[in-house]
């Protein structure tokens, strides 16, 4: 049987799923945290944030360390509030660049090695893509922080997370956005002139530069997404509601969406008919580029098999 189904209210999400990159740590944590009932798991970073408006922290060292983490904030609100003595509504990762150096390093020192090797990356890529389908699970929202890298002789940026799990990471979030500070600027100055000083005053006015949240991808940043395509393209950044606009997006196409349905097919394809299957010996006569046919192989293993007799019969 065949299961067809129509996407509708039940794939939207109701909790946020975001990557958030920065050069500056703390401007992203301190964004992190103005999200509802913050809980962050943090790899000893970016501290100063996180004390100013007294927010809850565990530090995470270990991979042991985060599947402890998901496992308690696992279960109903109501669960978890009673375990933890306090109501998590978010959990964030800050940062995911730094935990990935962190195992990284742990997985070296138990194998006493110092240099890392392919093998290294694809064992990362796989712990962090089963660590965030579990993370995925959780009924609350996941905020992942990450600092940002330069690419060689451009102006563009990207995650500073090593191996394919930079790209992989994308496929656990809603939105991937760019956390960004404006130039600061000089507008035209106020000139008064003091006939009596027998003096001009030129009194210029500085604007601060501002932080800002880029939600599109652009030249600098190619894997900035917005999966919901509500977005402006550049939000700017208070550090108190930001987030508001991310959920009344996704209430709104929730609210627009008819309900998920599915429907059963039966599944027609018939068992393989073995009198009809490919014969291999012929298929094996065919030429391939850089490979033997298959008469030829057989006369080698014949020639082979004939060099073999006549040594048995020397040693005889």
């Amino acid at each position: 049987l065949i299961e067809i189904k129509t996407a509708g209210t039940s794939e939207v999400p109701t909790k946020v799923r975001a990557l958030v990159a920065s050069y500056q740590g703390a401007l992203a944590t301190e964004l992190a945290v103005s999200m509802p009932n913050v809980l962050v798991a943090s790899t000893g970073g970016q501290m100063i944030p996180l004390a100013v408006n007294e927010h809850k922290y565990t530090v995470v060292e270990t991979e042991t360390d985060l599947f402890r983490l998901k496992v308690a904030l696992t279960g109903t609100k109501e669960e978890v509030t009673e375990r933890f003595g306090f109501q998590v509504d978010t959990l964030v990762i800050d940062s995911l660049d730094e935990f990935q150096r962190r195992i990284l390093v742990e997985r070296l020192r138990s194998q006493k090695r110092v240099d890392t090797n392919y093998e290294d990356w694809n064992w990362i890529s796989q712990r962090l893509n089963a660590i965030y389908a579990g993370l995925n699970e959780l009924d609350i929202n996941v905020i992942t922080l990450t600092r940002l890298t330069s690419i060689d002789d451009t102006s563009a940026v990207k995650l500073n997370i090593q191996g394919a799990f930079g790209t992989q990471i994308h496929n656990y979030v809603d939105f991937a956005f760019l956390l960004d500070t404006g130039e600061g600027e000089y507008v035209d100055p106020d000139i008064e002139v003091d006939l009596e000083e027998n003096e001009v005053i030129i009194k210029s006015t500085f604007i601060e530069a501002y932080p800002y949240l880029l939600t599109k991808a652009s030249e600098k940043a190619s894997w900035v997404h917005d999966d919901t395509g509500l977005l402006p393209g550049i939000i700017n950044v208070t550090y108190s509601s930001d987030w508001d606009i991310l959920f009344e997006k996704l209430a709104h196409i929730k609210e627009m969406a008819r309900e998920s349905s599915s429907f059963i097919i039966e599944d027609k394809v018939e068992e393989k008919d073995e009198a009809k299957e490919i014969n291999v010996g012929l298929v094996a006569e065919a030429t391939i580029p850089g490979m033997s046919s298959a008469t030829n192989v057989k006369q080698l293993l014949a020639e082979r098999r004939a060099k073999q007799q006549e040594k048995q019969q020397e040693k005889v």
